[in-house]
């Protein structure tokens, strides 16, 4: 049976919060973040979240289970829910609970830029900490519940999440119909959060009708 949750998935620096902000105020959502969570978590133990990732959690599985069993309690019990997160659109699919799974992607170089607009710093750090990011988040999925996160066949939408006020007329998105993906081309002046925004629950809606 579909529920009426989204989850929106990609690597550090894709946009995830700043795109389920925008689509949960449009759908009238609210939001569910794994990773607010866990920076709240870190930074009482003082911690940056990379050295909370990498060396702390490992050590301390229960913090993940605990988190994500809550977030897949409150999924099964309501509706109504944007969920930015690494691993909630794979837990989701193995109980059954059938969603909206929306993958977005951005270039390591766009993700760098991104996160030294919103964060300062050198970009040499940036591109460092991003990189361990990403593997110490491929290494953890898999030890705590041996998922692959850079396996996209479980996604409905496939989005790349440029944000740039230039465009050339249409974006190019993957949407999953059946067990194949299938290009699609939408006109759009721009890429910027809103009209991803946009997309997205244009796509939702329309795989809400047909499920």
């Amino acid at each position: 049976m579909f529920k009426k949750i989204i989850t929106i998935t990609g690597k550090a620096g894709c946009g995830k919060s700043t795109v389920a902000d925008l689509l949960a105020r449009k759908l009238n959502y609210r939001i569910l973040s794994s990773g607010d969570q866990m920076r709240k978590i870190a930074k009482q133990y003082n911690m940056n979240i990379v050295d909370f990732v990498g060396k702390y959690l490992p050590e301390h599985k229960e913090i993940d289970y605990k988190l994500d069993n809550l977030f897949l309690d409150i999924c099964k019990k309501e509706e109504d829910i944007i969920i930015p997160t690494r691993v909630m659109t794979y837990i989701l699919e193995k109980n059954n609970i059938e969603h909206f799974k929306v993958f977005l992607y951005a270039t390591k170089d766009v993700r760098i830029k991104r996160i030294y607009e919103r964060e300062g710093g050198k970009i040499s750090d940036i591109k460092k900490k991003l990189e361990e990011r990403d593997y110490l988040d491929s290494i953890r999925y898999k030890d705590l519940y041996r998922i692959d996160i850079n396996d996209l066949s479980v996604y409905n939408l496939i989005l790349y999440t440029h944000f740039t006020k230039n465009n050339f007329g249409k974006i190019r998105i993957k949407i999953k119909q059946g067990n194949k993906f299938f290009i699609k081309y939408i006109k759009s002046k721009d890429t910027l959060p809103s009209t991803l925004a946009d997309i997205i629950i244009n796509e939702y809606k329309e795989y809400a009708r047909r499920n």
